[in-house]
């Protein structure tokens, strides 16, 4: 009983410092084929499937080569491979009933993308991207404002050894494409630019209704399985991790609460399975902050949890690490510790000049599973002793990173 009650006691004490988080803004700067690529709608809109590992926990791997390794130097490689089961959560499960009411006015009043003053007085590096001299200025600001709320966050995470917030842009244009954007915008999930153009706020506050409003309950939750939204965000996706900034969960960029798609639709439609999302009620998978908050989150508490020491940080160069976390997100941020994925990726990333000559060379407006891309990335991932996924993460995150120095 007195465990319980420390434990409890314990929680509240750390929520109730994490949700007093400052509001200071920021502008600036294929696991196989069949589980990587998914179910394309009549709208294009492509998602990934991520059946296979619905019973793994997000924050452990758990296949038999894994759990069995017999490298003497593995301590951390195990500890984040350990099964859900083995692993003591309690101290880390926020209770979002009982979240503090936070005024929503207030925030947007002290949230402006676009203020320098509160740039200036935020304890990162600004990045600055550059775009092609002609490019039209709201795009460069729906450009510049899609990272922002990304780096948000990100510059938050304690233990994510790499805080370019491209790479988790770019996971986006591998997790759900083909969507035909503007050429100039380089976010994959739809952008309504005269809604940008009416709310300053816009990518704050975008959300599953946006996408209802154009492209109706298909688009919404369109796919087999629980995950949706740009992320693709499985139902059971964060079960054990907090939001970077738990008191923005659902909130920022909005006047009022946000809740998951599931809230109202209730069901996939077109397949029939549970799409409810264990945190929906509180965020929307569809919202850009939020995803990314609880995204970065499950990333954060992963590598917390080997005091941010694993196969991952033992990578200098920023391609591999991208690349590595980027392949997480798919196959579950357990991988992080394995020398045997982290050789896959070094081996791809000895690619990197071949697939960027490419990529400069086709010009691709965002990453695509177009066949003239798809070919060489096929061929790398099995001269690596890969599957696509990786490969793809790296070839979106080549094109992300042209697109914003301002290349095509």
């Amino acid at each position: 009983m007195k465990k319980q009650l420390y434990l409890a006691f314990t929680a509240v004490f750390l929520f109730s410092c994490t949700v007093k988080a400052d509001l200071i803004s920021v502008k600036q700067n294929e696991k196989d084929e069949s589980t990587a690529v998914g179910e394309e709608t009549k709208l294009g809109l492509l998602s990934t499937s991520l059946e296979d590992v619905s019973e793994m926990s997000i924050l452990s791997s758990s296949t038999k080569d894994e759990a069995d390794s017999e490298d003497p130097d593995s301590k951390n490689d195990k500890a984040l491979m350990s099964d859900i089961e083995k692993y003591d959560i309690d101290e880390h499960i926020f209770d979002y009933r009982n979240i503090e009411v936070i005024n929503a006015d207030e925030i947007l009043s002290e949230l402006d993308l676009s203020s320098s003053d509160e740039i200036l007085d935020f304890d990162y590096v600004i990045k600055e991207y550059n775009y092609r001299s002609d490019m039209q200025e709201v795009y460069k600001n729906i450009n510049n404002d899609a990272i922002s709320v990304i780096d948000r966050y990100m510059q938050k995470t304690s233990y994510i050894p790499l805080k370019d917030p491209l790479w988790f842009f770019a996971l986006g244009a591998v997790e759900y494409n083909y969507y035909a954007n503007d050429p100039d915008i380089i976010c994959s999930w739809p952008i309504d630019v005269e809604a940008y153009k009416a709310d300053p706020n816009y990518m704050l506050g975008y959300n599953w209704k946006d996408i209802q409003k154009r492209l109706g309950n298909a688009a919404v939750v369109s796919r087999t399985g629980g995950a949706i939204g740009p992320f693709q965000m499985e139902s059971f996706y964060g079960k054990n991790s907090s939001p970077v900034i738990p008191s923005e969960f659902g909130l920022i960029g909005s006047s009022e609460q946000r809740s998951d798609c599931w809230v109202e639709l209730g069901a996939c439609t077109d397949s029939g399975s549970s799409i409810i999302w264990q945190k929906g009620t509180y965020a929307d998978r569809w919202n850009i902050a939020d995803a990314a908050n609880l995204c970065l989150g499950v990333y954060d508490e992963t590598l917390r949890r080997v005091n941010g020491k694993c196969a991952l940080t033992e990578f200098n160069d920023k391609y591999e690490q991208a690349v590595f976390l980027m392949w997480a997100h798919n196959r579950g941020t357990g991988i992080l510790g394995d020398r045997e994925y982290k050789k896959k990726v070094e081996a791809i990333c000895t690619h990197i000049d071949e697939l960027k000559e490419v990529i400069y060379k086709l010009k691709p407006n965002r990453f695509t599973r177009s066949e003239n891309l798809m070919a060489p990335i096929k061929k790398i991932a099995n001269e690596s002793g890969s599957d696509n996924y990786p490969v793809m993460a790296l070839a979106s995150y080549l094109i992300v990173e042209a697109r914003y120095s301002g290349a095509w």
